[in-house]
Formats: C-alpha cells, sequence, structure tokens
C-alpha cells in the first residue's frame, strides 16, 4: 500500500495512490481533471462504475457524480460472502463480498433484463443500460484515433535541458496533464496494458527527475521547495505501485526525512507516506506487535486539520488488514476513531463514510439489507416490508446520513425497475426528514428525493418544455408536436449511456419512419462541456430536432425542463408522450418503445 502528493505551486493535496486496474495508480488527480464539473450528474457512468459492489462504509453524498450504485449486479457476491469491516483491496475494480450490498434484480443485457410496471393508463420501462465497451463517442473511427495518438502529450512529454524554478513548476503541472491525457487514453482503450505501463512508467520518471532538479535550483522559494518534494514523493509512489523495488526503497528514505520536517504539513506527509509502508511490514510479518501500527496511526490523525479523505482510506484499510490477522479489538479501535474523528464532518463525503462504519452490522441496517436483497432478488414481493425496514433504520440510527443512504437506495430501485419499494421507501425518506433539523446532506436528500417524485409525477400528467432552442439557434416550438407519439430523451455528450442510447435510437428511428412518430432530443451538458456536445449533434447524424437551454444562466440540469422533471443525477432520462401531449411512460427503453409507440400510433 502507498500513498502519493499531488503537487501545486505553493500547496500540497494528498490523494491516495491505489493499485493497479487498469489505470495508473498515481492518477486520481488527474482523473478528476479529465472530467469537467457535472452537478447532479454522473460524467462516466462506466462499466466498472455500475458492477462496483458499494458497502455503506463507502457511501457517499447523495446524487453525488462519483459514486456508483447501490444495487450492483446479482452476481456480484456469493450467497456466503464473508462481512468485512473494510475492504482491504479498493481498486477502482474491485468487488466488495459485504452483505450491505444488494443485487439488482438481472445482470442479464438489457434487451433481456427490462421490467414493465403496469397502472391505468400508464406504463414504466427499467432496464440496466447496455454499455458499449468504449467510454469515448462510438462514431469516432479507429484510424482517426491512430492518427492523434501520436500528437498527445504524454507522447510528447520531454524533460527540459534548463529551467527556472517558476518553469519547473509549470513543467511539472505539465507532467500531471501528461498523466491525465495518458489515462484518458488508457480509458478509451486507444492503449493496449503494455503502452499503458510503459507510458506511465515513462511519465513518472520524466516528473522525478524535473522535481529534483527544481530542488537543486539556484534561489529556490520555499513554495517551491515544497512543490519540489512533494513532487519526487508523488512520482516515487507512481514507479512503486508500477513496481520499481528501487523508487520504494528510496520513497522510503525520503518519507523518513519529511517526516522529522519543522513544517507540520509536510511532516504529515512524510508521517502518511510511513503509515503505508508500516502496514506492509505488518501484514507481512516483520512487525508483530499491532500497537506499533496503531501508535503511527495516532502520529498520523494528530491535527483535525490532517483528517481528510485519503487519511481515512488509509485507516480503513488498517483496520481492514487488522481484522484478516485476526486482531479484532485492535480493527474496532480505528473504527472507532474513524467515526470520532470524521462523524461531524464538514466533508459530505467523509460524513457518509463515517456513517457507513458506525453503522455497519447494526441490526436495524442488517435487517434493512435483507429486505432490500428479498426485493431485489424477487424473493420478497410485498414493498411495504422494505418500508418498515426503512423506518426501523431511520428510527434505530436516526441522522441525516442514514436518511441520506436510503435516499441513494430509493433512486437505485427506481432505476432499477423496483417502482412499487422505492415509492414506499421514498414516503418514509420524505417524512421523516420533516423531523429532522437541517444539515449539511439536507440539499442531497432533498434533491433525490424531489428527483424521483417529479420523474414519476409527471406520468399521465401533460409535458410541459419551455426555454429551449436549437443547436441551429431556431426556437423550439413543442406545441407542434401535438397529436404525435413523441420519444423526449434527455442526453449529455459525456455520459457513456447517453452515447449508447442514442445510437439505439438512430436505428430505432429508421425502423419507425411512421410521420405520426417523432424524437425530440434535450441536451443536458453544462457550459463547460457544451462545446463537445455541438460536435457531437453536428456530426451525428441524428433525425430528430435536438434542443438545450436558451437560457444561459441555467445551463445542464439546471435547465427548466431538467429540473421540471426531476432529471438529476443522471443525464439519460427517456419519456414517451402520446397524442395528446400526455405523459404515457418514463424510463423508456429502445427494445420496448416499438411495441409502445405502435400501441400509442393506434389511438385516436
Amino acid at each position: 500500500m502507498h500513498w502519493i502528493l499531488r503537487t501545486t505551486t505553493g500547496r500540497l493535496t494528498k490523494v491516495l495512490l491505489l493499485p493497479l486496474a487498469g489505470l495508473l495508480a498515481g492518477s486520481l488527480t488527474a482523473c478528476n481533471r479529465a472530467e469537467p464539473e457535472k452537478k447532479a450528474s454522473n460524467p462516466a457512468t462506466t462499466a466498472a462504475d455500475q458492477q462496483l459492489a458499494m458497502s455503506p462504509a463507502d457511501a457517499g453524498s447523495v446524487g453525488s457524480p462519483s459514486m456508483p450504485s447501490v444495487l450492483p449486479p446479482a452476481n456480484a457476491i456469493g450467497d456466503n460472502a464473508p462481512a468485512s469491516a473494510a475492504p482491504v483491496n479498493t481498486s477502482p475494480t474491485a468487488q466488495t463480498a459485504d452483505p450491505a450490498i444488494v443485487p439488482v434484480a438481472s445482470s442479464q443485457p438489457a434487451a433481456e433484463a427490462a421490467t414493465s410496471v403496469v397502472q391505468p393508463g400508464v406504463h414504466i420501462e427499467v432496464t440496466q443500460p447496455s454499455i458499449p465497451s468504449s467510454g469515448v463517442d462510438t462514431s469516432a473511427t479507429n484510424s482517426e484515433t491512430a492518427q492523434h495518438l501520436a500528437d498527445r502529450s504524454f507522447m510528447k512529454l520531454k524533460l527540459p535541458d534548463s529551467a527556472n524554478g517558476e518553469q519547473w513548476i509549470a513543467f511539472l503541472n505539465e507532467c500531471d496533464r501528461a498523466v491525465q491525457d495518458l489515462t484518458i487514453a488508457r480509458q478509451a482503450s486507444q492503449l493496449n496494458e503494455t503502452e499503458f505501463l510503459d507510458q506511465a512508467k515513462r511519465l513518472s520518471n520524466i516528473k522525478l527527475q524535473a522535481a529534483e532538479r527544481l530542488a537543486t535550483t539556484p534561489d529556490i522559494t520555499l513554495p517551491q521547495q515544497k512543490s519540489a518534494i512533494a513532487a519526487q514523493v508523488e512520482s516515487l509512489s507512481q514507479l512503486t505501485g508500477l513496481g520499481d523495488v528501487s523508487a520504494a526503497q528510496k520513497l522510503q528514505r525520503v518519507a523518513g526525512q519529511l517526516a522529522q520536517s519543522p513544517d507540520l504539513q509536510m511532516a504529515h506527509q512524510g508521517k502518511l507516506v510511513l503509515l503505508g509502508f508500516r502496514l506492509n511490514q505488518f501484514q507481512e510479518g516483520q512487525v508483530k506487535d499491532p500497537q506499533v501500527l496503531l501508535d503511527d496511526i495516532d502520529q498520523v490523525m494528530a491535527r483535525p486539520e490532517d483528517r481528510g479523505l485519503v487519511e481515512f482510506l488509509a485507516l480503513q484499510q488498517c483496520a481492514g488488514v487488522l481484522t484478516q490477522l485476526g486482531y479484532a479489538d485492535q480493527a474496532k479501535q480505528v473504527e472507532q476513531r474513524l467515526v470520532r474523528d470524521y462523524r461531524e464532518s464538514s466533508d459530505k463525503d467523509l460524513a457518509m463514510r463515517a456513517w457507513g462504519v458506525e453503522a455497519h452490522n447494526t441490526a436495524a441496517l442488517v435487517q434493512f439489507h435483507e429486505t432490500l436483497k428479498g426485493i431485489t432478488t424477487g424473493t420478497e414481493t410485498d414493498s411495504t416490508r422494505l418500508a418498515a425496514a426503512g423506518s426501523a433504520l431511520t428510527q434505530a440510527l436516526p441522522s441525516l446520513n442514514t436518511l441520506a443512504y436510503c435516499a441513494r437506495v430509493v433512486v437505485d430501485l427506481e432505476y432499477s425497475g423496483h417502482i412499487s419499494a422505492a415509492k414506499e421507501l421514498g414516503d418514509i425518506v420524505a417524512n421523516a426528514r420533516q423531523q429532522m433539523p437541517s444539515g449539511t446532506l439536507s440539499p442531497d436528500i432533498e434533491m433525490a428525493i424531489d428527483g424521483h417524485q417529479r420523474r414519476l409525477g409527471s406520468l399521465g400528467k401533460p409535458l410541459v418544455l419551455e426555454e429551449l432552442v436549437g443547436f441551429d439557434g431556431q426556437s423550439f416550438d413543442w406545441s407542434s408536436y401535438r397529436n404525435k407519439v413523441v420519444l423526449v430523451c434527455f442526453w449529455a455528450s459525456y455520459d457513456i449511456r447517453s452515447l449508447d442510447e442514442l445510437n439505439k435510437l438512430k436505428e430505432l428511428r429508421k425502423q419507425i419512419a411512421d410521420q405520426q412518430f417523432e424524437i425530440v432530443g434535450i441536451n443536458v451538458d453544462d457550459t463547460l462541456t457544451m462545446s463537445s456536445a455541438e460536435q457531437m449533434v453536428s456530426r451525428s447524424g441524428f433525425a430528430w430536432r435536438t434542443v438545450r437551454s436558451s437560457n444561459a444562466s441555467a445551463m445542464g440540469m439546471n435547465a427548466a425542463s431538467a429540473k421540471a422533471q426531476g432529471v438529476n443525477g443522471y443525464p439519460y432520462f427517456a419519456l414517451l408522450v402520446d397524442r395528446a401531449g400526455a405523459v404515457r411512460a418514463v424510463h423508456c427503453t429502445v427494445d420496448k418503445l416499438p411495441t409502445m409507440i405502435t400501441e400509442l400510433l393506434s389511438q385516436n
């Protein structure tokens, strides 16, 4: 286990170095920069994200774009999977065997997994989305990719012959951007594993050399000196994660020196890296006494200002190793420290993670998960039982954190097709929320429940679309679609499911050529990614009208049309509208649409 530091001029921020899982271990900050900020959206719902098993201890804030589904596929856990206080492997592709994980009803392909909920005059079609093999626009060709690969920043990066302090700092930032670009290329399958690892090692070595050059530059300032040290630790950590033994030895020496620094922040970074080495020594039997590990944890957690996500994950891994090696009491001490130090954190994600540690294996949560598993696997057909279990959970653990977790379950139930259970549990969360004072998580809970209620509440009601304009700049008149059957789909260029569904809709448009059937695409990209959406629309050949918000101050999911329909968290959302302009189905899937459209077209 290793940790890294990411450098910005005059400031240090900490990032956990995860094991390699097809991505460069030390590129988490680059990954974060690779995705422009998306408010209440999932910018890259990759196949790996959707397969992740998320335990309560890993729970983030409601609607958080980075959090995977609470409901992984059925094959994500075994019937006899053991409970783990904290998963040791935090690889992005790791699946945690945990009774807190409840599978969705099916892990079949989309065409086979769709379910239908029928109400008088309305339909809800839901399925797990079908994900393309690549997280990029599938209209791009392999030849285009190959042509531009040589011009990518990670291919062209070279160490300068000489530079001053400011220039070296700028070059270190170029190294970070090159790592970002390399990560994107790997995610898009533009590099194979060997090519990726070779480039990762090359970039890490270049950054290490640049950091060492900066450290010996004449007249270096104190912030530049800190940046040089942090960049050395980061690049050494990356090389260590890539299997470089000499880099690991050097990293340990540098961290030891850093831990003695009179600068408290720098000393903390050194102690944090050393904790990773200590845990490895303990796990390998080189250190026998668990108290040594606990003492190192005390040093790392001494200052409240140093208690961030990296420290949380480090302690969580320590608890996991202690549990695996049979030191249950010491593992419990670490977990109690996590709860004590993070329960009241102003960081919503950290507060939720602390709640997960505190709530794990409580009787109320275990019962909730057992009932939830029954609902999602089909062994429990009475949705009121889940509501009762949810009510018991909110009473046993009365906090906004509990409601935030339940609200996430509500949304996941809805999107996985368990509509009745989602409604029942959603009412419990909404009622319990009214009995509690407001807090940091209140907006997230309210956004999740409000979006859920808006999406399902549109059924059977006239659809109102306002403040929309075409990408060609021409105004959009929703009333002109009256007396036609219309599929309205919200989408974003950064969302994989959107790209997949839009490609399917192109085929559907060819299949159903009836002039009384129309498609309207509503783009919910924000200003940061709008240029990407414009390029996609211009070259896509969509045989339908694509529109976006006409209000420059309310773009993306803040657009009036998106907010009215409860589009938040997941950009892709489709509704089917009848000739009278009323919504007849939501969560529409392409495989079920031909039958539904034909039925509506036959009605006067």
